[in-house]
């Protein structure tokens, strides 16, 4: 069993890669509403969501949180890309460096209520696992056999909340720091209150932990 992975690993994604994913979660968080707003910085969230926790019943839906109504339908199919192609890029690189028992944690909930995987939602495009891609350096990479993220994820930019602790479907959760462009000194770390362990958020840093534990930045 897994409390909490850190890890600073600059070989496991190439700068390109990285940059992709840095520039797409920005243009997604600033098309998407925030779902903390009481909190500093935006986290807005990416694919399906069950809605309001107050709402009866939860339907779950693709998330159309977007700050503008006026989006033409391609512009929306491509934005749905975008989020299918930046998280499955995501998961898929973090698979081939995490435990067995955590790509399960995340796998379970799909396999066994039915739950869908990120994909495009029912604007009839075709299923997103036949096209993903990235930029890279301008060039454009069409890709395969990726497995496609979790159902749902979140762009979060200069997000910063109180200790704290959350309740999911699966055990854990996964982040990645896309960019980090403030010293060391100035904070935004990770912070786990029940071990007492703080872990350096810099560029390329990913974590694992548990979303029951008690957790927070600082």
């Amino acid at each position: 069993m897994y409390d909490f992975i850190a890890a600073h690993p600059p070989s496991t994604l190439a700068s390109g890669l990285l940059s992709y994913l840095n520039t797409t979660a920005l243009n997604l968080g600033n098309m998407v509403r925030d779902v903390r707003r009481d909190d500093l910085g935006k986290m807005p969230q990416l694919g399906y969501t069950p809605g309001s926790r107050s709402a009866v019943p939860r339907i779950l839906t693709w998330c159309r949180g977007l700050s503008r109504t006026t989006h033409t339908t391609g512009f929306l199919r491509q934005c749905i890309h975008e989020a299918t192609s930046m998280t499955a890029l995501l998961w898929s690189a973090s698979r081939a460096v995490l435990p067995q028992a955590i790509i399960d944690d995340f796998d379970a909930p799909t396999t066994t209520a039915g739950l869908p995987r990120m994909d495009w939602n029912s604007f009839g495009c075709p299923p997103a696992g036949a096209h993903v891609s990235a930029v890279i350096d301008t060039r454009v990479y069409e890709l395969t056999g990726l497995h496609l993220g979790p159902l749902s994820a979140f762009a979060g930019q200069d997000y910063t909340r109180f200790t704290h602790s959350e309740s999911n479907d699966n055990e854990y959760v996964v982040s990645l720091t896309t960019n980090r462009a403030v010293p060391e000194e100035q904070g935004r770390h990770f912070y786990y209150a029940r071990y007492g362990v703080k872990v350096v958020n810099r560029t390329g840093a990913l974590i694992v932990h548990r979303v029951g534990d008690a957790h927070g930045t600082m």
